[in-house]
């Protein structure tokens, strides 16, 4: 039998660039289908309020996937990203100089004809999309969300960017009239779409037979566990396996799969012929479970008032402390001297709560609320 743990959040105290979007009164939509693999999602974490309302994340134990069972509708996330989501036209195109992208630096080493014809989903400011110019490659476009960005990607990487919603089947329709295209790639774009599928549809629709596709998403065994739990804007986390199942039903044989830093790579080729679906040993939800719990310390969690904190610069730093109050900063500067904590953390208070039986994880709060950037 599965263990179970309850934690109440108390009070969000230093969120570190992050900001609390509440959720109460919110039409919540829920879909217990893994986007990859189609298996029903088993419940990890439920999320409950004192006024009223419950959100689940799930876990597939199948591949690996994990996500939000309930969640807002597509129309609320297009609110969102219209109107709290950088709305800032005059933050400039940052970073003006940047490092290499592994991404990038793992399509050019297909060593493809540069006279290919590329094309992004989700340029931000246009970096990738430079490096591939600094490739050799000139063909080059992409479309983003935000129209500031669009714009400014435009001019750094002198590519033709649009603005607007890969998942929208008449701008895929818009898209394929620049013609097919040999190379597509993404990054850190596809957990943000309300159906990760939405991308390979697209995809499918704009590269030719025998094209490259490469996505990085985040992986959800490296990316620390408050940034998939709590951090709404991340609506998927994948494995390997998950990522390999969802190219694999779109018809597209592996190149290269790989993982780094706290992402997942899947570099695959697009086949005239849909490709046999995967066949495989369900992997359980173990693995995920076990992560989950030991970052988020649930077992060190007691009744009186407790700092968990975390860092935040993509690391798997976790921790727990007795809140001290007026200590606290003391606390936490001594940590980081010795190393214990990093520089960069957020932290929570939070303390032990009444665990729900056959839930894993129950999360508490007054008012049904996550967090974004």
């Amino acid at each position: 039998m599965k263990q179970t743990f309850g934690v109440r959040i108390t009070d969000p105290f230093h969120l570190n660039g992050w900001q609390v979007v509440e959720l109460a009164g919110t039409a919540l939509e829920s879909s217990d289908a893994c986007p990859c693999c189609l298996t029903k999602l088993e419940t990890a974490v439920e999320f409950v309020a004192d006024a009223g309302g419950r959100m689940r994340l799930g876990a597939c134990p199948m591949c690996e996937y994990a996500g939000y069972i309930d969640r807002p509708s597509q129309a609320w996330f297009q609110d969102f990203y219209n109107k709290q989501w950088d709305t800032n036209p005059n933050v400039p195109a940052q970073p003006a100089e940047f490092k290499p992208n592994p991404l990038i630096s793992a399509i050019l080493d297909l060593k493809l004809p540069t006279t290919s014809k590329v094309f992004e989903v989700g340029t931000g400011y246009g970096q990738l999309l430079r490096q591939m110019r600094q490739g050799g490659f000139s063909d080059l476009h992409g479309i983003e969300h935000s129209p500031h960005r669009a714009e400014a990607a435009s001019k750094a990487a002198e590519a033709n960017v649009m603005h607007g919603d890969f998942s929208d089947p008449e701008v895929i329709a818009n898209i394929k009239q620049r013609g097919m295209f040999q190379i597509v790639f993404s990054k850190s774009v596809m957990e943000h779409m309300f159906d990760p599928r939405a991308l390979f549809d697209g995809a499918s629709e704009i590269l030719e037979e025998g094209g490259v596709l490469a996505v990085t998403v985040p992986n959800v065994f490296r990316e620390p566990t408050p940034g998939t739990l709590f951090f709404l804007p991340h609506l998927h986390a994948f494995s390997l396996g998950s990522l390999e199942f969802l190219a694999q039903s779109y018809g597209f044989e592996s190149v290269s799969l790989f993982e780094i830093g706290n992402g997942v790579v899947i570099i695959a080729r697009k086949k005239t012929a849909m490709a046999k679906k995967l066949s495989r040993t369900p992997a359980g939800t173990e693995r995920l479970l076990e992560k989950w719990m030991t970052e988020f310390c649930v077992s060190k969690i007691g009744d009186a008032s407790t700092v968990y904190w975390w860092g935040v610069t993509g690391n798997r730093w976790t921790g727990v402390f007795k809140d001290r109050g007026f200590l606290n900063p003391i606390l936490f500067w001594s940590g980081i001297l010795l190393r214990r904590i990093p520089k960069r953390y957020r932290a929570i208070r939070v303390k032990k709560a009444p665990a729900q039986e056959g839930v894993p994880i129950t999360v508490y709060s007054s008012k049904l609320s996550l967090f974004y950037k």
